[in-house]
């Protein structure tokens, strides 16, 4: 089975069912239950808890059940010490949370990093896919 990690920006798609690309991320979410081992960052949960709630308004427990489904779909990768030390000190990454999102699926052992910025990972040594493409691989069954 595949090991895919999913970057917050995939996740939050599929929360808040944004066009045009709600539908492939609900694909990717059917494949994450059944055909690959789907992972997400710890941190990403904070980040997710705190768009909705502050940043969209969204009422507390449809919060917190967000969190409880993503948390039920998906192993979740720890943000250790060493993650963070890695991710500051990474200098192929501009941003520090992107490269957080890397030092965590680098920890897993994933085979892709899901994410629609693939320009936000560009010297990584996971491949990157977009859900869309992720998804194509998957039903031309080249996964």
């Amino acid at each position: 089975m595949k090991k895919v990690f999913l970057d917050t920006n995939v996740l939050l798609d599929a929360i808040l069912v944004r066009e045009p690309f709600a539908e492939d991320t609900r694909m990717l979410m059917r494949y994450c239950v059944s055909t690959l081992d789907g992972h997400i960052a710890a941190h990403s949960l904070t980040n997710i808890f705190y768009i909705l709630h502050e940043g969209l308004n969204k009422p507390l427990e449809e919060c917190r059940n967000n969190i409880i489904k993503l948390c039920t779909l998906f192993k979740v990768a720890a943000v250790q010490k060493d993650n963070i030390l890695r991710a500051v000190s990474n200098l192929d990454f501009s941003d520090f949370e992107d490269a957080l999102q890397f030092e965590c699926a680098e920890e897993v052992l994933v085979d892709y990093i899901v994410t629609r910025n693939k320009q936000d990972f560009a010297e990584t040594s996971i491949p990157l896919v977009t859900p869309k493409e992720l998804v194509e691989l998957l039903q031309n069954k080249k996964l």
